[in-house]
């Protein structure tokens, strides 16, 4: 039965001016004439009909509610109210335990699985409607817009009914616990308006039990403009470390509380944060994100740590700005007392102002080598000899040496070098 009608028929609706309730629903104005009614009695009426212009879906008999009055049926209007818990709709995880309950559907009924809502076809059940095309098809992904606090935000992320949750407002968390908000795998993007005016505040100082304010349960999820404020441990950790990870977009990251690590296993993109009391106490930004593009961020001590594909970034008053980080370029670094430290593959367009210490410690670069005591000495190799496409492999020597050049070695006067003579053919 579809769900309307099921209002309809069970929840006895009244008309403002009769005393019984809706007695059914007709599909068209004409099924009256099979109807034996009563005077005062209410259908309605499903599917418009009739006129000169219904072609244009201007009815003569247009649907809703009409009354009988004794001698025809007429149009009415009716105030009714339903209760917030009357009716609840569940999101059908288990298919095969629903149809083992004797569950049947008609054309044209709704029914949310796994977030999604799928209307029916055909009339028949068939199997689970993201995979049986014949008997379902998707109406679209579910939305929900939290506005009532803490626990609404909670209970709709973790129920998985929705796949887009909305967010307006000022959350404060209330839950002491390790992962106080453990988003669905259904859930596919959380948004909020901006990350100035959607604010979601972990209370990291009191709630000492937080490990991950934001667990992902899949890595499909989007989050996007919030504002995380006090975070203890990390901000949003993904799924797993697999990438692609989940995506953390244009979001804000200010005053986490001391050691903690921001967002973790997550790609992150053009997010914002800074610690406002200018106060360092072991913070990171950002932890195994995997590509960090874009992201702005200041006053945390430990700037980012073991990040991949970091570009574009601007990073100012940090201890380290890029720990162990892989792939760094065009990243801008104020104001700081070490720039990068143990990364791998440096390119050569990223920017200093104000380092106090050293650009570079214990770093490697792309097809470049520089001194570990003084970055000015560098080596860049060549391999522009090579043919396309094939691979050379060099062998060192078990040994300790210094590398001669062909201008070192001796010559024997008729442009054949000593060490060559020797090995291929003597003197």
């Amino acid at each position: 039965m579809y769900l309307y009608d099921y209002i309809l028929n069970r929840g006895r609706l009244k008309d403002s001016g009769s005393s019984g309730p809706v007695k059914g629903v007709v599909d068209y104005y004409s099924d009256f004439a099979a109807i034996s009614a009563s005077d005062g009695d209410i259908y309605n009426v499903r599917i418009g009909s009739g006129g000169v212009f219904a072609l244009v879906h201007y009815y003569q008999y247009p649907k809703g509610f009409y009354i009988y009055d004794g001698s025809s049926w007429n149009q009415c209007k009716f105030q009714s109210q339903i209760s917030e818990d009357a009716i609840t709709l569940v999101n059908v995880n288990d298919w095969t335990g629903l149809v083992a309950s004797g569950a049947s559907v008609n054309t044209d009924d709704r029914i949310i699985y796994n977030g999604v809502e799928y209307k029916n076809l055909t009339g028949s059940i068939g199997t689970a409607p993201d995979a049986d095309i014949t008997n379902w098809t998707a109406t679209g992904e579910l939305e929900y817009t939290v506005t009532r606090g803490w626990d609404e935000l909670v209970s709709v992320c973790e129920s998985g009914v929705y796949s887009t949750i909305k967010v307006i407002g000022t959350y404060k968390c209330t839950d002491n616990e390790a992962n106080p908000l453990v988003a669905h795998a259904n859930v596919k993007l959380i948004s909020g308006e901006s990350r100035e005016t959607t604010i979601w505040d972990f209370d990291g100082a009191n709630n000492t039990s937080i490990t991950d304010c934001i667990k992902c349960s899949s890595n499909d999820l989007i989050i996007e403009n919030i504002k995380f404020l006090n975070v203890r441990g990390y901000a949003v950790t993904g799924y797993d470390t697999i990438s692609p990870y989940p995506i953390v977009r244009y979001c804000g990251l200010y005053d986490s509380v001391a050691n903690s690590k921001g967002f973790n296993n997550c790609q992150s993109l053009y997010n914002k944060g800074e610690i406002t009391s200018h106060s360092w106490s072991g913070q990171y930004f950002a932890w195994g994100c995997y590509p960090f593009i874009g992201n702005n961020f200041k006053w945390f001590y430990n700037g980012v740590g073991y990040c991949y594909q970091c570009y574009g970034n601007r990073a100012e008053r940090a201890s380290t700005a890029f720990n162990s980080c892989n792939m760094l370029n065009n990243n801008y670094i104020a104001a700081t007392d070490k720039a990068f430290r143990a990364c791998a593959n440096v390119g050569t367009d990223n920017m200093f102002i104000y380092i106090y210490n050293v650009e570079y410690e214990l770093c490697t670069f792309i097809n470049t080598y520089m001194d570990n005591t003084d970055n000015t000495k560098k080596l860049t190799e060549d391999y522009s000899l090579i043919t396309t496409g094939a691979t050379r492999v060099q062998q060192h020597p078990d040994k300790d040496g210094i590398y001669a050049m062909m201008s070192d070695i001796a010559s024997d006067g008729d442009g054949d070098y000593i060490a060559y003579k020797v090995l291929f053919g003597g003197l």
